[in-house]
C-alpha cells in the first residue's frame, strides 16, 4: 500500500452508503447534545462574581441530583470514561518513536520541533511526570469582571452602603495579584523545565566500576538504556548540542560529551551548562526561522503533535499526555511500594488519586488461570489492557474515501444559513460598505465553523465505523474469497525522507541489531546524538501537493502596429461627452484626461 493510499477494501464500496446513512442519522443527536454541552459549559464563577458569594452546597447537590435523574436520560449521554481510559504501553511508545522519526509524513517549521517530540515522549514515560512540568501550560489571566459583563452590568447588583467596602476589596485584591506575578517574573524562568532543572553527570558503576552517564532531573533518575530508541540522554545530549549549552568549550561534540570519563579520585563529574541558559527552556517554540530564544513551547502545539502522531500512527483514539503518566502510574502500581509510587506521581497518600484518575480500568491479572491454579499468563493480559495492541497502521487520521463525501448529504442548517446569505446579498458580490455587511459576514462565519464541525464530525464517526468493521471485513476477505485466491501479505508504506540526516536516524534507530556489545552501542550513541543535534538545524520543504499556486492568466495576444506618441493628441485620449465633444479639449497626458474625468463627472479611474 502506498503512503496516500486510503484504507478502503477492495468489494466493500458500498459500505460507505452505510456509513453515511448512520452519520446523517446521527446528526440530530449530535446537535442536541451539542446544544446541551453549550449549557453546562457556563462556569460556576460567574454566579461568584455577580452574587459576590458561593453557590450554597444543597444547591449543588440538587443540580447534580437533576443533571444524573432528569437530563441525562433525557438527551441519553454517556458519563465520562465511558471508553476507558488510554494507557501507553512499551509497544505503543515504540510505535509513536518510530513514527516521530521514519513515518511521519508533515512538514514542521523546523525539523527542532521533530528533536523536541521524542525527548517530551520519553520524559513523560520515565518520570511520570505531568505535562506541564516540562512544557509552557500556565492559562491567561482572565479578564476582570467588569471587562467580561461591563461595569453597568455589575453596579446594579451592589448595595449603595457596600461600595467603599467593596472597592478596598478590589483593591486589596489587585495587590495580592500584582505580588504574585512579581514572584513569578523575579524567578528569571518561565513555568516549564529548563536546563538548571537537569543535571547531566558521569558517575561510577559501583556493581561494575564503569563510568555510567546519569540523567537526574529533580529527584528521578535514569540510566542510557541500551536500545537507542528508548535512551533519553542521547535526545538530550543533541539538544544541548544544538544549543551549545555545555560550560566546557571542550564539549562541542557527542563523542566528547558521552566519552567523558571520572579522574580521579572523582566518582561523579557533572557536566555544567553555561550560566546564561539555566534559566532558559529546554522545550522551546519553533517557527520557520528556528528555535525561539527564551519562549517554552506552549502545551496545546505539544499536544496537537501527540494527538497527530497516534491518529496516523494508527491508535484508535487521540492519546493525550495523561497516557504516558498513567503508563508509569500502572507500572509502578504492585511492582513498587505505594509510597514509592506516590512519590513518583507527586501524590498525597492520604487521598485515592491514584485510584480515581490513574488505574487501569481493565484488570492486568490472568483471573482465569488463578481461579484454576495454573500457570499466569499476566504478559499477555498486560498487552491486551494497553493501546498499543489495538492499533491498525493502514488507519490514519485523515482516512475519509471520496465516495463518501460525494454520497453526503448537505447539512441542512447550513443550507437554510447560506439560502439566508444569498437573499441578503441580493445577487451582489461586493458587501462592503453596505447595510448587510456585517449580518452577511456573521453568516458567512457561522457556516464556516459548522462547516469545520461537519468535516471534524466525519471524520471521527468514520474512524470509528472503521475500526468496528475492519475486522469483519478482513474475516469476509480471509473465508469469503474465492477458490485458490492467494491472500496478500501487508506491506509498510514506504515514505521516503528528503532530509539525509532524518533517514540515517531511522536507519540507526529502528534498524538496531540484538547483542551489541558497550563499545558498539557507545559509537552507536554518539552517532545518534550527533545525528539529533544536526537534525534540529535544518527545515523541511512542504511538498508541491500541499503548495497552493495561484495560476497566472495567460496573456491575451495583440498586434502592435504603431506606437501611441505617433498619433494626435485628440486621437489619443477622447472624452465622448457632448460638451466636452463640442468645447475640442485637448489632453495633454494621460494624468491631465484622468483629472479632468474626476473634477468634472466625479469618476476616478484607476492607474
Amino acid at each position: 500500500m502506498a503512503a496516500t493510499d486510503r484504507p478502503v477494501a477492495g468489494g466493500y464500496l458500498g459500505r460507505h452508503s452505510e456509513f453515511v446513512r448512520s452519520f446523517v442519522g446521527k446528526r440530530a443527536q449530535r446537535r442536541s447534545d451539542q446544544g446541551f454541552s453549550r449549557l453546562t459549559s457556563v462556569p460556576r464563577t460567574l454566579y461568584d462574581i455577580v452574587n459576590g458569594r458561593r453557590v450554597d452546597t444543597n444547591d449543588n447537590r440538587e443540580v447534580k441530583k437533576y443533571h444524573d435523574t432528569i437530563l441525562v436520560p433525557f438527551y441519553e449521554l454517556q458519563p465520562p470514561n465511558a471508553d476507558g481510559k488510554e494507557v501507553v504501553g512499551l509497544r505503543a511508545a515504540q510505535i509513536l518513536l518510530i513514527f516521530n522519526i521514519a513515518r511521519d509524513t508533515r512538514a514542521l517549521p523546523h525539523e527542532r520541533r521533530r528533536a523536541q517530540i521524542p525527548t517530551l515522549y520519553l520524559f513523560l514515560g520515565y518520570t511520570g511526570g505531568r505535562s506541564g512540568e516540562f512544557v509552557y501550560n500556565e492559562r491567561k489571566r482572565p479578564l476582570e469582571a467588569a471587562q467580561v459583563f461591563g461595569p453597568e452590568a455589575l453596579r446594579h447588583l451592589r448595595q449603595p452602603d457596600d461600595d467603599e467596602e467593596d472597592e478596598d476589596c478590589e483593591q486589596e485584591s489587585h495587590l495580592i495579584t500584582q505580588m504574585a506575578a512579581a514572584s513569578n517574573r523575579t524567578r528569571g524562568r518561565p513555568k516549564a523545565l529548563c536546563y538548571e532543572d537537569i543535571l547531566l553527570t558521569v558517575v561510577r558503576d559501583p556493581e561494575t566500576n564503569k563510568d555510567v552517564h546519569v540523567l537526574v532531573m529533580k529527584l528521578i533518575h535514569h540510566k542510557a538504556s541500551d536500545v537507542l530508541l528508548f535512551c533519553p540522554i542521547t535526545h538530550m545530549v543533541g539538544l544541548a548540542l544544538d544549543d551549545n549549552a555545555f560550560a566546557s568549550p571542550h564539549l562541542t561534540s557527542a563523542e566528547r560529551v558521552l566519552t567523558v570519563k571520572n579522574q580521579a579520585p572523582a566518582q561523579c563529574t557533572p557536566l555544567r551548562w553555561k550560566d546564561e541558559w539555566l534559566k532558559k527552556p529546554v522545550f522551546r517554540r519553533v517557527d520557520g526561522s528556528g528555535a525561539s530564544p527564551d519562549e517554552a513551547l506552549p502545551y496545546h502545539i505539544f499536544n496537537e503533535d501527540i494527538k497527530h502522531q497516534s491518529l496516523d500512527a494508527g491508535m484508535q483514539r487521540a492519546l493525550t499526555a495523561r497516557a504516558w503518566r498513567r503508563w508509569r502510574a500502572n507500572d509502578l502500581n504492585g511492582s513498587a511500594p505505594d509510597a514509592v509510587r506516590d512519590q513518583v506521581m507527586r501524590h498525597d497518600p492520604r487521598w485515592t488519586t491514584f485510584f480515581g484518575a490513574y488505574l487501569n480500568m481493565a484488570v492486568e491479572w490472568d483471573l482465569v488461570n488463578s481461579a484454576l491454579q495454573k500457570e499466569l499468563q499476566n504478559k499477555l493480559i498486560l498487552e491486551l489492557t494497553q493501546v498499543g495492541i489495538w492499533h491498525d497502521p493502514r488507519a490514519t487520521r485523515d482516512m475519509v474515501p471520496d465516495e463518501v463525501w460525494e454520497e453526503m448529504t448537505p447539512d441542512p442548517e447550513i443550507e437554510a444559513l447560506r439560502r439566508k446569505r444569498e437573499q441578503l446579498k441580493g445577487g451582489a458580490y461586493r458587501i462592503a460598505g453596505k447595510e448587510c455587511e456585517e449580518e452577511v459576514r456573521s453568516l458567512t462565519n457561522q457556516i464556516n465553523l459548522l462547516e469545520a464541525k461537519q468535516r471534524k464530525d466525519v471524520r471521527q464517526e468514520y474512524r470509528e465505523y472503521y475500526f468496528k468493521n475492519r475486522p469483519t471485513w478482513d474475516i469476509d476477505r480471509q473465508f469469503g474469497g474465492e477458490a485458490g485466491e492467494v491472500q496478500e501479505d501487508y506491506a509498510e508504506p514506504v515514505v521516503e525522507l528528503r532530509i539525509p540526516e532524518r533517514a540515517k536516524l531511522a536507519q540507526l534507530l529502528c534498524g538496531q541489531p540484538l547483542g551489541l556489545s558497550d563499545e558498539e552501542i557507545c559509537k552507536r550513541r554518539i552517532r545518534a546524538a550527533d545525528l539529533w543535534s544536526a537534525l534540529c538545524k535544518r527545515q523541511e520543504k512542504p511538498k508541491r501537493s500541499r503548495l497552493h499556486l495561484r495560476r497566472q492568466p495567460q496573456a491575451v495576444p495583440f498586434k502592435e502596429e504603431k506606437h501611441a506618441q505617433q498619433l494626435g493628441r485628440v486621437k489619443q485620449m477622447l472624452c465622448d461627452h457632448l460638451k466636452c465633444k463640442e468645447q475640442a479639449l485637448e489632453f495633454r497626458h494621460l494624468k491631465h484626461f484622468k483629472n479632468h474625468v474626476e473634477s468634472v463627472y466625479g469618476v476616478k479611474l484607476r492607474a
